[in-house]
């Protein structure tokens, strides 16, 4: 806990080791989390009339060619530390594929001094309380660049980050 921040996690290591101390730590919250986004696919199943579930496979499926292999390890060793199976913490890490955010960029004139200013705004599904589960990590892993990452429970990678070097980005 930091400043009213409930999860704060600071990993380091190899991947298997990060996604072993998250899903150790976050134990509950990244089983809320799958449960959450489980519900949202029965919600949005029932209202759209299509298959929510099979939305989310397909995307896991499209964006694997293009997922560093280090990136599955961290899953997968995130879903034993958690008692998740591997393709549910994959589901939960291709969840944001299917929805988007707002962000923005100013630079130039358009800011005091010409600074570069970058924002990101996580506008959806409050009412489902995937805020509820929100973490701020800061990953450290062996041999790469340090970041910090506004996510949730049970994700890797990122939606916004900034990494030790001040390269910021936004989903």
């Amino acid at each position: 806990r930091l400043d009213g921040v409930r999860n704060v996690l600071i990993l380091s290591g190899t991947p298997a080791e990060m996604g072993a101390a998250h899903g150790r730590l976050l134990r509950d919250d990244v089983l809320e989390m799958n449960a959450r986004i489980a519900a949202v696919g029965v919600a949005a199943s029932l209202k759209l009339g299509e298959n929510f579930a099979a939305r989310i496979e397909e995307a896991t499926r499209r964006t694997a060619p293009f997922v560093p292999e280090r990136f599955f390890e961290e899953m997968d060793a995130l879903a034993a530390a958690s008692g998740l199976e591997p393709a549910q913490i994959r589901r939960i890490n291709s969840f944001p594929e299917l929805f988007h955010c707002s962000g923005v960029a100013l630079r130039g004139s358009a800011t005091v001094g010409g600074r570069v200013l970058h924002a990101r705004v996580l506008d959806y599904m409050r009412d489902v309380g995937l805020q509820n589960n929100a973490a701020l990590i800061i990953y450290r892993p062996t041999g790469r660049n340090a970041w910090l990452s506004v996510s949730y429970a049970g994700f890797v990678g990122t939606v916004t980050a900034m990494n030790e070097k001040g390269l910021a980005i936004g989903e």
